[in-house]
Order: C-alpha cells, then structure tokens, then sequence
C-alpha cells in the first residue's frame, strides 16, 4: 500500500488512484484485507488528498486575481495546464493536481505583463539555467503573502535550444470563446499537453500522458483536425504528438489516441524515440539510469 501510494504521488494521480481504489472497495474487492498497517496507512490517504486540494485552491484564487489585473491593462493571457485542464479535461476538477500558477502570453505583451506582476506585488525569482539568455519563461512570487511560484510564458517550450525545432506560442494556438476569458479550443489542447509533456518533462509522470488521453477523449465532442495538421507542422510538433499519443495507448490502453494519431497522418515514432521513451523510462521517473535516454528525445525534438 505505500509503495502504491508513494508512487501516485510521485506521478502526481494520486487522487485518481485514490478514487479508484475506493471504487474497488465499494465492490467488495479490498486491496488491504486484514493487512492492520495497510488499513491505518490508507486511514491517512484523506489528510495526503485534503493537503494537495488546499494547495490547489489557493493557486486558483491567486490566478483569478491575475487575470482579472491582466484582462484589466488588455494583456492577452491564456492559463496553461493546471486548472484549465482540471476543469475542463477531468470528471471532478480534483482529480487533477497542480503546484504552480502557468500563464502564456504573446511576447510582444511581455513589457505590459511584467508591469501587472509589478504592481501586484510580485517579484521575478532567477532561476539558474544552462544558458544565459533566450528562456520563455519568467517566474515570479510575492513575497509579501502566501503565494505558489507564477510562470509566465512566451512560448510553451522553454529551451532555446529546444526551439530551433519545436516552438508553440500564443498566436499558435487556436482559441474558443468564453467568459470571462477564452481558452484553447480542443484540437489546441491536445497539442499543449503533447508540447508540454514532450519538451519540459520528456514525459516522466503518468500524469502528463493522463492529460493528453483525456484531452483526445474530450476531443470527441468537436476537433478541427484540418487546424491540428496545420499546426503540427507549423509548430515542430509531429515528434512530440506521435510520442505522447503512443505511450497514453501503451501505458494507458485508449485505443482512441493509437486511432487518432493514425487519422491525423502522424509518422510511427523512430527507433531513437522508442529506445528513449520505453514503458519503463516512463514509470521510473528520474531514474538516473535513464538519464542519456532522456537527453536523446530532446535530441529528437530539436530536428523537425
């Protein structure tokens, strides 16, 4: 029981593992049956769940306070990730954890988006990195109230080297109408969480391939397929798709993402990219071992 637990959050499903187990419980199949130490350690599960929600709550309160001072000076701003997927890709919003507010902007908005930081009270953090200068990313935090680290991005693909051949930013994507702000339209959403999974964590967690599963499967209610294969190849992303669609259909069984990636003509993953991102290299995490095979994907994702 606690090596399950330990390893769902590690991949950050926990609350998804969670629910399932309770569902498997309602059906008479206890996983812990007269295991005393198993019952007392799942007796914590609700503290370890009830903990990850406050944290997500707060970060929601802080990004409604954003946007409404972004929309306010007219800065386009979209939510990255975090509780836009929650809500609009999971069941219940709380099956879908996140620890940081991820904001994307156009990058010539950038002057204007710090201003709004600024005034806020929020203050820039530097990060070390491997290079001096070319990152799309800012990260912030107020110090002066409780507050989780904001990112503000110009494009979704952090690396400069990274984006000499992959590169999504706002005028990329193909957004949809709402109130009070718009959000990427269905076909974008799966090519942010293919981007994002491939490019800033070369997928080392169940929870990025969950994302983009649920985005294929939200995706039966209305995609511009016409836009996504414009968009894969505007954007550099054909490696990044047919890797992320073929481990959600590996790890994940959803025979919809096998399909999907076939109906949008994506090239099968080379032997490069199936030596790099194996079954195991995914449910391992940061295992050092896998490192190299790590640093060869990005390879991969550097050529078009």
């Amino acid at each position: 029981m606690r090596r399950l637990l330990d390893l769902a959050d590690r991949h950050t499903v926990l609350p998804t593992v969670v629910s399932n187990i309770n569902r498997l419980a309602e059906r008479g199949q206890v996983l812990w049956s007269g295991d005393d130490k198993a019952r007392a350690l799942w007796a914590s599960v609700p503290d370890m769940i009830l903990a990850r929600t406050g944290v997500c709550l707060a970060l929601r309160q802080q990004a409604r306070e954003i946007l409404q001072a972004f929309g306010q000076a007219g800065v386009p701003v979209l939510v990255l990730k975090g509780s836009d997927f929650a809500d609009r890709l999971y069941p219940h919003p709380g099956l879908r954890t996140f620890t940081d507010v991820d904001l994307l902007i156009p990058q010539s908005a950038l002057a204007a988006g710090r201003e709004v930081m600024a005034r806020l009270g929020y203050q820039p953090i530097v990060v070390a990195m491997k290079y001096e200068l070319g990152y799309s990313e800012e990260v912030y935090r107020r110090p002066q109230r409780a507050a989780g680290n904001v990112e503000v991005h110009t494009d979704l693909v952090n690396s400069p080297s990274l984006r000499r051949g992959l590169s999504v930013t706002f005028e990329d994507l193909q957004l949809t109408p709402a109130d009070p702000l718009p959000h990427p339209s269905p076909a974008a959403t799966i090519l942010i969480a293919a981007v994002h999974g491939a490019a800033s964590h070369s997928f080392d967690r169940l929870q990025l391939l969950v994302d983009l599963t649920q985005a294929v499967r939200q995706a039966a209610w209305g995609l511009d397929e016409a836009w996504l294969q414009a968009a894969i190849a505007r954007t550099g992303a054909a490696s990044a798709l047919a890797m992320g669609l073929r481990l959600a259909y590996r790890l994940l069984g959803e025979i919809r993402c096998r399909e999907f990636s076939q109906r949008l003509g994506l090239p099968p993953p080379g032997w490069l990219c199936r030596l790099a991102m194996s079954r195991g290299v995914i449910l391992r995490g940061h295992a050092w071992r896998d490192s190299f095979r790590r640093q060869l994907f990005r390879r991969v994702l550097k050529s078009r």
